[in-house]
């Protein structure tokens, strides 16, 4: 069942609770292979770093508790890649499953096409991890590759999957951003 989410910029004011729910998935789970925790200034830097490149970051609000977070992020610093990004979505655990990934994702993909992206580009840290399998397919993405034995976490070598969308209007006309 879909709560009712409401999707917005995120702002500095909103690092705690970013911070806060990504801690969350660093120590439970595959959905980052990052292993330490984060700081705020650490998580404010990637919120900064993607909205300096025109990139987007949201958040996800149920009943004014922030339940996930998005943003994304240059492909490459490579002037060639400029018309790529990457996607990053977190998900509370709790929240999972109601439709609050696939909004993320879906504003995401919405605001990328709208600045001129042809490409978004998911890294899934571990093949197992169903349920961003399940949302990047959702949202029309597929399967681009693998990458043996890459990830390491809980004591454990991972596999990483690369996911890939076309944005509108993809490789048919030149780029817009140049």
């Amino acid at each position: 069942m879909d709560l009712e989410v409401q999707i917005r910029n995120a702002t500095e004011k909103d690092i705690p609770a970013m911070l806060c729910l990504y801690s969350q998935i660093v120590v439970l789970g595959t959905g980052t292979l990052d292993r330490q925790l984060p700081t705020e200034k650490e998580i404010n830097r990637n919120r900064e770093y993607a909205q300096d490149h025109g990139c987007p970051c949201f958040v996800a609000e149920v009943g004014g508790e922030i339940v996930g977070f998005a943003y994304a992020m240059p492909y490459s610093p490579e002037q060639g890649y400029k018309n790529s990004v990457t996607d990053h979505v977190f998900v509370h655990p709790e929240a999972r499953g109601d439709g609050v990934g696939t909004q993320l994702l879906t504003a995401l993909i919405a605001q990328c096409e709208s600045i001129g992206y042809r490409q978004m580009i998911a890294y899934i840290g571990d093949k197992t991890n169903s349920v961003a399998i399940r949302l990047h397919e959702k949202c029309g993405f597929e399967l681009a590759g693998e990458l043996k034995s890459v990830g390491w976490k809980f004591g454990k070598w991972l596999d990483t999957v690369i996911y890939q969308k076309t944005l509108a209007p993809g490789a048919t006309v030149p780029p817009t951003l140049e």
